[in-house]
């Protein structure tokens, strides 16, 4: 609401409403398709101004809301890892608990986030992709501003084995 106001989210929200009507009861379990939504329909803001970071916005903002409904289980413990043969652990993959979510935005989306939340400072729309990692460890939610090394690791180590991840990484980031 507080990027595009509240009478244009309205119209927005009535808009959704009538191609993606609820299935469910349920009101948490809507809201999947709004980021989207926001691609096919956000052409432009009332005063024509462009917004293409919204549908990532839109997407935090719906993991933030899985985080917080998403069951709590156990953190891992790294001495477990640790005690693995190497074996294991290169043969081994990532995978991520439903309360943490890794958003890879083309904006400066954790920036865009921060300003949201405390109306301080400015942000240069162009100043750059992030990814961020969302987590509630403790009944709190929490971002992650990732660098790309970082990033890319995670994301890949969810597909593949720990050791091609590595291999990725240090092939892909020749500067770490």
């Amino acid at each position: 609401v507080k990027l595009v106001g509240h009478d244009y989210f309205r119209n927005l929200a009535i808009r959704y409403l009538s191609i993606y009507p609820s299935y469910s009861g349920d009101l948490n379990d809507y809201g999947e398709n709004f980021s989207d939504f926001l691609v096919q329909h956000l052409p432009l803001l009332p005063n024509g101004n462009s917004m293409p970071y919204l549908k990532d916005i839109a997407q935090l903002d719906w993991a933030c809301w899985q985080i917080m409904l998403a069951p709590r289980t156990p953190a891992l413990n790294l001495n477990v890892l640790l005690n693995w043969s190497v074996e294991q652990q290169h043969k081994s993959r990532l995978r991520l608990d439903s309360s943490i979510k890794i958003i890879r935005s083309d904006y400066p989306i954790h920036s865009i986030w921060n300003l949201l939340q405390t109306d301080i400072g400015t942000v240069d729309i162009n100043s750059g992709s992030e990814t961020i990692l969302v987590g509630r460890p403790d009944n709190e939610i929490l971002f992650y501003k990732l660098k790309p090394p970082t990033a890319f690791l995670l994301e890949y180590w969810q597909q593949h084995t720990l050791e091609e991840s590595l291999t990725a990484v240090m092939t892909s980031f020749t500067d770490i």
